[in-house]
């Protein structure tokens, strides 16, 4: 099983069901159980795809429009410099003796 909860000065981003599900969440001063100076997280955005597609299908798809329509590819260049920075500072953080759990 693979989940993967991403919390940021913006909002949130979980994949669920071995990434077949993700969530997207934005922070909100609505007021809730924790206090009045706390912040609430609202779901704003949910996907399930479908477990009859394949992810890599899927993107090789995406890559082959976007080359025909002159279009941006789904995950770019610069999407995936963004993650290997998230995954660069999860093991700088881990270096500096913070737990990979409460990450």
């Amino acid at each position: 099983m693979f989940e993967l909860d991403i919390l940021g000065k913006d909002g949130r981003i979980k994949l669920l069901n071995n990434a077949e599900t993700y969530e997207l969440y934005q922070y909100s001063n609505k007021n809730n159980s924790a206090g009045n100076d706390y912040k609430s997280l609202i779901l704003t955005c949910r996907e399930d795809n479908d477990y009859q597609s394949e992810r890599m299908i899927k993107a090789i798809k995406n890559i082959i429009h976007c080359m025909t329509n002159n279009h941006q590819p789904i995950s770019s260049a610069e999407t995936s410099l963004e993650t290997i920075k998230i995954i660069h500072g999860i093991i700088n953080s881990v270096k500096i003796g913070n737990d990979p759990n409460n990450i």
